[in-house]
């Protein structure tokens, strides 16, 4: 009943449409996607929850039957890949609803389980190889799996294989500032519109691990997805890394800057320069602060509403922690808030000032 009230009001709005010289030819035929996506939103809610349970009830019934299969290496590397396979064509069908979606995302997960399961297995002495495999696979579903949730799951095991690949090479505290170069070309290339169903899922999981990473780095100092203290590995490498993360600081400024046809010798860009030069310097004595200033540009270059969000609520986190772990006396900690935030006014002022003529030319 409310399907056909729902077309029957497309079709008399398109009327209208080409009646108004707005439109032309006739209405377009509903897909099962299109449908899908119009259904109430707990019902696509349970689809999803219902697909999951149905994969995990089916997978647990075929691993106790086939117990044997994990106790070997090649046996479950080959069915791990066959279950992939499967979810590929689960993802591939033309007809998919949300059960479906969900249900061969979760058969593609299992698949990978099996594999990761035989590499350990057979390769337990070699984690560089088995990071190599892990990588080389997440890439390939990255770019293979019809499926937007999926890609982005690929991108984070990507991520993952790449901290383990440094980690098995003794360089973990490299990673935070591989992935910040790598988040920064992803979303300045231009490649990334050509290949968008590709590329802005790795774009919004690249930038996800850089948060999650300066989050653990903050909260423990462990190194990423390791369990290693940081003190153990070589203290330089965490320089660099954070000298990485610079880097892309400052490309993505410079890069901001061009997209907006700002000369670098003139005053804005040469002030913004600047003040991430600062923001660089205190990034090796503030950790997190950079990396949520770098998302904040990119998300406000891309108009990524939620990635600016998040990025801002990481910064209001990493500053709130900085504060707190002063080691300083409540008095003391007081002085510096209020000279922080008398700094900030006469900052806002002085760029009032110094750009008005900017602002001025861009009204006009």
């Amino acid at each position: 009943m409310l399907n056909s009230s729902l077309q029957k009001d497309r079709q008399i709005c398109w009327e209208n449409l080409r009646a108004a010289g707005v439109l032309t030819g006739d209405v377009p035929v509903e897909n099962e996607t299109d449908t899908s996506v119009q259904q109430a939103w707990y019902i696509r809610v349970m689809l999803g929850f219902s697909g999951w349970l149905g994969a995990v009830f089916l997978l647990g019934f075929v691993g106790i039957g086939f117990e044997f299969v994990m106790k070997h290496a090649l046996l479950s590397i080959t069915l791990g890949g066959e279950v992939c396979a499967l979810a590929y064509v689960l993802l591939s069908l033309k007809n998919r609803n949300d059960f479906m979606q969900q249900f061969g995302l979760a058969v593609s997960m299992a698949g990978q389980g099996l594999v990761l399961i035989g590499l350990f297995k057979g390769l337990d002495r070699h984690p560089t190889l088995i990071a190599l495999v892990m990588l080389a696979l997440q890439l390939g579903l990255l770019i293979v799996m019809p499926n937007l949730i999926h890609r982005f799951l690929s991108g984070l095991g990507a991520v993952w294989a790449l901290c383990y690949l440094l980690e098995s090479r003794g360089v973990a505290p490299l990673s935070h500032g591989l992935i910040a170069l790598l988040m920064c070309v992803v979303w300045w290339s231009p490649l990334q519109y050509r290949y968008q169903k590709i590329a802005r899922p790795l774009a919004f999981a690249l930038s996800f691990s850089l948060l999650c990473f300066e989050v653990f780095s903050v909260m423990h100092p462990l190194s990423f997805f390791v369990g290693q203290r940081s003190d153990r590995l070589p203290h330089d490498l965490a320089w660099i890394g954070t000298s990485l993360l610079n880097v892309a600081l400052l490309g993505s400024t410079i890069l901001l800057l061009q997209r907006e046809a700002v000369a670098l010798s003139h005053k804005l860009a040469i002030f913004s320069l600047g003040a991430m030069l600062l923001v660089a310097i205190g990034a090796y004595f503030m950790p997190g602060f950079a990396a949520a200033l770098l998302l904040m540009m990119i998300a406000f270059a891309h108009g990524s509403r939620i990635m600016t969000g998040i990025s801002v609520l990481a910064m209001l986190g990493f500053l709130s922690h900085f504060y707190y772990q002063l080691q300083m006396n409540l008095f003391d900690k007081s002085i510096v808030l209020a000279i922080s935030a008398l700094s900030l006014f006469a900052l806002r002022s002085v760029m009032l000032r110094l750009f008005q003529i900017t602002i001025e030319e861009q009204h006009v």
